[in-house]
């Protein structure tokens, strides 16, 4: 049987310790098992994406937030920050959660096994 599956992965423990990972930058980029993630911030606010832009495989780093859109800084696709899609194309989106643990990514993936 299969499902989907859902993990929390610890970013930082607290919202300080997150926010001072990106220095006088907008992104900032960490690696997981799954790959890498870019968070980029947005005045108050912060997303996660794959760091990879679905048009030609590019990293991200160095993108921006422009009217609710991630924008790569390769070609200026931009993709909205809340579910991904643009150009005819799909960013992979992470959730982030703040709890009083802490700061943590969340992925669904598909897994062949189930429970």
């Amino acid at each position: 049987m299969f499902s989907d599956k859902t993990r929390k992965y610890l970013v930082a423990e607290s919202r300080e310790e997150f926010l001072k990972k990106f220095g006088e930058r907008n992104f900032h980029v960490e690696k997981f098992m799954f790959g890498e993630v870019i968070f980029v911030r947005d005045e108050n606010d912060v997303y996660a994406f794959e760091n990879k832009c679905p048009h030609q495989g590019a990293k991200l780093d160095g993108c921006w937030i422009e009217k609710n859109k991630v924008v790569c800084p390769l070609h200026q696709y931009g993709f909205n920050v809340e579910n991904g899609r643009g150009n005819g194309m799909h960013l992979e989106t992470y959730p982030i959660i703040e709890n009083k643990e802490g700061i943590y990514l969340e992925r669904t993936y598909f897994s062949w096994f189930g429970e």
